[in-house]
């Protein structure tokens, strides 16, 4: 358990030693040292107070990616991401650890990570429980009610009892939401917001926060009876603090604007609209990084420039959306044979970017004629019904294999790659074309 883990411990060469092991005792934040799997090497005893209402419900309470699943999900791929061997994985990251205490107060934490070499991370902790119940009382302002409570349009108001049951459910439901009464009492509230990992732990929060501050108010999507989502307002306060029978009002109101979801914006920045593979632009900019981390770490690292064979003939003969599938199936094959760590992006229409951390020319060249066979193997449906036969069509494709050589930049490196692809192309094409820099 995290709670029975040694303290941090430090190699005892001196008085600076010492001191340094105090300090990280006395600080008023949480320290916490782990590996890139999230396994949890050092802590300070601040971290299992803050995260003692998280304990209880994870599957490994020694790795902090289990410890932080519900409140912070994506930390495994915010650490996967940063490539350089140092550096800001999150800062000030806000979340909502829990309830703690006989009376149940709530705890928010902000945290903040840090790569420190290629494979340790240090994490800060900092309780800010209070900064985030003066910033929720400064929000809940009598023009925000006045906007609700004097007949304005597109709000909803209900009760619901301690385990978020509808007790009674009015027209404002209905004409907001599309749910009637007699299919909501007794429905969980839940339903009016979009499923997913983190709802079981939002509502905890809101159920949470209303009985520690007596309210609740947070913005974010809301569902309607038949799926469309939106934005809204939603505040939660207690109508009966007696325990035997809580209840709580829920008050909700639509926003102006299409709502759209943080990690979809992101997406739509960074990927590539069709394949789902990096675009162009992030393609470079992780690229870029990587060639800057290999230098430093005087570690190889190889380039695959890869082209679809006559891909024009394919579109002009049976249509684009036939040319998107291949292009689809491209981006699948090429995934399912690199690597995590690996870059793949495309970066102009049938043309792919392979970038290989540590591989040699001669591991790249592998790479890229294991990939080249599983493409040729590959038969691409024509039509999305067809199992066999005349309904498929072969793919082959070509590349371009070329290893960072010293004080070389991103730019050279890739015309090395583009100009061994174009001789893949005019060799016969369905082959590889491998070559170190020459001699200058």
């Amino acid at each position: 358990m995290l709670a029975d883990m040694p303290p941090c411990e430090l190699p005892a060469s001196g008085e600076a030693d010492e001191s340094l092991l105090r300090l990280l005792y006395q600080v008023p934040i949480g320290i916490v040292q782990f590996d890139s799997t999230g396994r949890i090497e050092l802590i300070n005893p601040e971290v299992p107070r803050l995260l003692m209402p998280l304990l209880a419900s994870c599957a490994d309470p020694d790795n902090l990616f289990s410890i932080l699943e519900t409140c912070v999900p994506d930390l495994p791929h915010l650490v996967g991401s940063q490539a350089l061997p140092s550096g800001s994985v999150c800062e000030n990251r806000r979340i909502y650890i829990g309830s703690l205490g006989p009376a149940q107060r709530t705890i928010w934490a902000s945290l903040t990570v840090t790569k420190i070499s290629p494979h340790r991370y240090v994490g800060t902790l900092t309780d800010i429980s209070e900064l985030v119940r003066q910033e929720q009382r400064t929000r809940l302002t009598d023009a925000w009610f006045a906007a609700i409570l004097q007949g304005a349009t597109g709000y909803m108001h209900c009760t619901v009892d301690d385990f978020g049951r509808v007790l009674d459910w009015n027209r404002s439901g209905e004409n907001l939401l599309g749910w009637r009464q007699e299919t909501m009492l007794g429905m969980p509230i839940r339903v009016i917001f979009p499923p997913g990992p983190q709802l079981d732990h939002q509502m905890r929060e809101r159920f949470a926060t209303a009985q520690d501050q007596g309210w609740h108010l947070s913005t974010g999507p809301m569902l309607t009876q038949d799926g469309q989502r939106f934005s809204g307002d939603c505040l939660v306060s207690v109508l009966d603090a007696e325990p035997k029978n809580r209840q709580y009002l829920f008050i909700a109101r639509r926003l102006h604007g299409e709502y759209v979801e943080a990690d979809a914006l992101v997406r739509l920045a960074t990927t590539d609209h069709l394949t789902g593979v990096l675009n162009r632009a992030r393609l470079f900019e992780l690229a870029g990084r990587q060639l800057v981390q290999s230098t430093q770490r005087s570690e190889p690292l190889s380039m695959i420039m890869l082209d679809l064979d006559h891909f024009k003939t394919i579109n002009d003969r049976f249509g684009h959306p036939v040319g998107d599938r291949v292009l689809q199936r491209f981006a699948t094959l090429c995934r399912e044979e690199i690597r995590s760590i690996d870059l793949l992006g495309r970066i102009g229409g049938e043309e792919f970017l392979v970038l290989l951390p540590g591989c040699d020319l001669e591991v790249g060249r592998a790479i890229a004629e294991r990939l080249r066979r599983r493409i040729e193997q590959e038969a691409i449906r024509l039509d999305e019904d067809a199992v066999s036969g005349p309904g498929h069509i072969a793919v082959t494709a070509s590349a371009g294999v070329a290893a960072l050589e010293t004080g070389e930049t991103l730019e050279q490196l890739l015309r090395r790659a583009d100009r061994l692809l174009y001789a893949a192309k005019t060799q016969g094409r369905n082959c590889i074309r491998a070559a170190f820099a020459p001699a200058s």
